[in-house]
């Protein structure tokens, strides 16, 4: 019996370190299942662009819109969400952060998602973009909130 005990216990830190590559504040955050992530816009996301939410709230869920999703080029994302009494909190962040190589450009992208199961009630929306972790710091960027009411 010790020796499956002391077995599973080396097998804990390989376990742990298998989940997502989050911010602290984010542990414990649920992968958002259904994402979609336009081709890469071909504007200069530094000259005067602006990220934005747009949010709806449909029977058990809500639609999220990121509009001017700062990225790198060619950048997979995906999303991961958490709630708290009314307030959904949204994280866009690479699926790669350790990247091994980047590219040498950045892009613009429409990255639209579907948090669900919601309960139906009045809630906020926050969401907030993380870059890669070859930035530093990497904390996550508050991009905007919305209040949606979901049946």
């Amino acid at each position: 019996m010790r020796t499956a005990t002391v077995a599973l216990l080396a097998l804990l830190p390989l376990a742990l370190g298998c989940g997502p590559d989050l911010p602290q504040d984010w542990i414990g955050a649920e992968l958002v299942e259904t994402l979609d992530q336009s081709a890469c816009e071909t504007e200069d996301p530094y000259e005067g662009h602006m990220e934005d939410i747009t949010a709806e709230g449909r029977e058990g869920a809500v639609d999220v819109t990121y509009l001017g999703a700062h990225f790198r080029c060619s950048q997979e994302v995906e999303a991961y969400w958490m709630h708290d009494a009314h307030e959904i909190q949204v994280l866009v962040q690479p699926v790669e952060m350790d990247p091994d190589t980047v590219a040498g450009c950045d892009c613009l992208y429409e990255i639209w998602l579907r948090v669900e199961p919601i309960e139906a009630d009045t809630w906020q929306i926050s969401l907030w973009r993380r870059w890669d972790n070859q930035n530093d710091p990497n904390d996550p960027v508050a991009i905007g909130t919305e209040s949606v009411v979901v049946q």
